[in-house]
């Protein structure tokens, strides 16, 4: 019973275009869906996040393995430009904009023109946050 919770629930986020709603689920054994609606406002915006989030583990012969997970999440913001939630993760920045590009027309909402990098050391639990330009001069 642990093992099929476990290995079937997952995390997904619906949007409604025509009533203008955002929802994070989580996908309980994969078929039962708890969350609830957050209806999209003309001041929230919609912004890049880029995850850069480093897996540590030591072995007892004092080795460590790492493993980078590095992508770049699309986030919902309020008018303070603080995060609501994350909703689409992607592999380049390149697509990012894109993605960005395509859900802003649809939800009628500004970008913010700064991506916030985020870098992480599981095994330190430290966090540090920049905000960078992601906007080319002359564009």
């Amino acid at each position: 019973m642990i093992g099929a919770f476990v290995g079937f629930s997952s995390t997904s986020v619906l949007i409604d275009f025509d009533k203008r709603r955002i929802k994070f689920s989580n996908n309980l054994f994969g078929i039962i869906r708890i969350g609830k609606w957050i209806e999209v406002k003309p001041e929230m915006k919609l912004g890049i996040r880029e995850s850069n989030v480093t897996w540590r583990a030591f072995s007892r012969s004092n080795r460590s393995l790492e493993v980078e997970n590095n992508d770049f999440r699309l986030i919902l913001m309020n008018n303070n430009e603080q995060e609501i939630m994350e909703l689409k993760k992607v592999d380049s920045l390149e697509k990012a904009k894109t993605e960005l590009a395509i859900l802003c027309s649809k939800l009628e909402l500004k970008a913010i023109e700064w991506i916030i990098v985020r870098f992480s050391i599981n095994s330190f639990h430290r966090t540090e946050t920049k905000l960078c330009n992601y906007h080319e001069s002359g564009s």
